[in-house]
């Protein structure tokens, strides 16, 4: 009877470790994948960012006013 009782409690052990194990598994996976990224968005160039931008709001506003105005507006 005493066997039956260590080997529940083993079991109880061994799943709560096992459950510890891949809430950390997953916990870390997603902080890791946060830090990288804020840690490449701190490597890049400023100046490179701006200029992206400015390139993606160029192109909306071109589409808008294609849309707008049709093939009478030409940049």
């Amino acid at each position: 009877m005493g066997m039956s009782y260590t080997l529940i409690v083993f079991l109880i052990i061994l799943g709560s470790a096992a459950c510890v194990g891949m809430c950390w598994g997953v916990w870390s996976l997603h902080n890791g994948r946060q830090a990288s990224e804020s840690m490449d968005a701190a490597l890049r160039d400023p100046e490179q960012d701006q200029a992206v931008y400015m390139r993606e709001v160029r192109l909306r506003q071109h589409e808008m006013l294609q849309n707008a105005y049709g093939r009478k507006y030409m940049a």
